[in-house]
């Protein structure tokens, strides 16, 4: 990567874009974090709490780690060596790679919900995710490591010739193949789940609260995981179009790449405030943490209050 020089239009970017960013999504994820654990026994208690855990995690280690990168980038270029260059590259693409099989297991946790599908099964493809998940991570960092010269953090940058070029098409039916997995997965779950709503509204009341809060529960999944949809489609689609050209993303304007590299960088702020925005009960926890005072039954309460709420529109539905 070429060094930034103070007037540079790159070290600009870096300092008034990209490292605040970072910054941000770091600090609300921390946050978000430090809720779910500091009250842990009310708010880890599902498969989908947990999945939300990694979720979080990820986005930490990659807004901190990247965060780092740039400012070293943007103020020291000369600290960054060829060991540091590998060992970052291989970080960046793990990251990616887990949020992406943390967005699936999302999917999946309302897939299996609406399924009934038995716990220990539920369990046996999680693990069968994540163990996939370790190996590709472990085979992306033999692939920086194993490089003549370490690859760009976001893929921006590659050679034309050889395994580098194999790599970005790679990346690209990864990213793409994955992203229509994830919206599949929710598509399909929504359907089912509407026309099970639909068939079911003269049945009793307890089947339609609990189809409804099975709704709302995979919209907020779905609101989460359009963030990641969204920060890396532009990626996805500008990949395997660069090989159309000679010089691959070289050939876009730089403010292409701005672009590019934005939307990714984005969803490590995304993510947390979708969490916060649709998962009342986490909210409710972080004021309490902010706080550090308040009833120890509020996401119960919240939790009740919107299946109370359910309860009585679906019974004002039914008598009008």
């Amino acid at each position: 990567m070429a060094d930034a020089a103070p007037n540079d239009a790159m070290f600009l970017v870096r300092v008034a874009l990209f490292i605040p960013t970072l910054l941000l999504g770091c600090i609300l994820a921390v946050i978000t974090l430090a809720t779910l654990l500091v009250f842990r026994r009310k708010l880890l208690v599902s498969h989908l709490d947990r999945t939300l855990l990694l979720l979080l995690c990820v986005v930490v280690v990659w807004s901190a780690s990247t965060a780092v990168r740039f400012s070293f980038d943007a103020f020291d270029p000369a600290a960054v060596g060829p060991a540091y260059e590998r060992v970052d590259a291989a970080l960046s693409y793990a990251c990616s790679l887990w949020l992406i099989v943390a967005n699936m297991l999302l999917g999946l946790s309302r897939f299996f919900v609406f399924r009934e599908t038995p716990e220990s099964s539920i369990r046996r493809y999680t693990r069968g995710i994540i163990a996939v998940g370790i190996v590709l991570s472990v085979i992306l960092a033999a692939v920086c490591f194993a490089l003549p010269q370490a690859p760009n953090r976001f893929g921006l940058e590659y050679l034309q010739a050889g395994i580098n070029k194999r790599v970005v098409v790679a990346m690209s039916l990864v990213i793409l193949g994955t992203l229509a997995f994830i919206a599949w997965i929710y598509l399909q779950t929504y359907l089912q789940i509407s026309k099970n709503l639909s068939t079911a509204w003269t049945s009793n009341l307890d089947l339609r609260i609990r189809l409804l809060l099975q709704k709302k529960a995979l919209k907020t999944c779905a609101a989460m995981s359009v963030c990641t949809i969204v920060a890396y489609l532009p990626i996805g689609i500008a990949l395997p179009v660069s090989l159309t050209q000679p010089n691959g993303l070289r050939s876009y304007p730089i403010w292409v790449i701005v672009v590019l590299s934005e939307f990714a960088l984005l969803d490590t702020v995304l993510t947390p405030i979708a969490v916060l925005l649709f998962m009342p009960r986490v909210r409710s926890y972080l004021r309490r943490l902010l706080r550090m005072n308040g009833d120890e039954d509020t996401s119960t309460e919240t939790d009740t209050n919107d299946e109370d709420d359910l309860r009585e529109g679906v019974e004002l539905t039914a008598v009008s």
